[in-house]
């Protein structure tokens, strides 16, 4: 069965990019990898790791259960993660963990000025 892995830090964004793979598809199973945007520095000095990862947990649940409930309701099997180590090292877990993976990077490009493109997209 073949995986799509998707890593999803905007909602709408992340729905886009799913409806086009969905188009003519036949059941599949899907990996929904939520990463959160990184709160402020000086919010996150006073949380506890424990208060941080229930926080991504949370935004993860919220903001992929529309595209869960519409990959579900047309047949497919839905698995959703959060990523809590960079990108690279989950991507490389994933590909060790599912067999015949297509990853998808569904991130929407948030401007920071940084000019730095993502590292998913610059590997590939």
């Amino acid at each position: 069965m073949e995986t799509y892995v998707i890593f999803v830090n905007d909602k709408a964004h992340a729905m886009d990019q799913v409806l086009l793979l969905l188009e003519g598809s036949q059941p599949t199973q899907w990996v929904l990898v939520g990463c959160p945007p990184r709160l402020q520095r000086h919010s996150s000095k006073w949380l506890t790791q424990r208060a941080l990862k229930k926080h991504k947990t949370e935004w993860t649940d919220e903001n992929l259960k529309d595209i869960v409930q519409l990959l579900k309701v047309r047949g497919h099997e839905v698995l959703t993660r959060v990523a809590q180590a960079p990108l690279i090292e989950v991507t490389k877990a994933l590909q060790s963990e599912f067999t015949n993976v297509r990853v998808v990077d569904a991130r929407k490009e948030l401007v920071l000025g940084l000019g730095e493109p993502s590292p998913l997209r610059a590997a590939g």
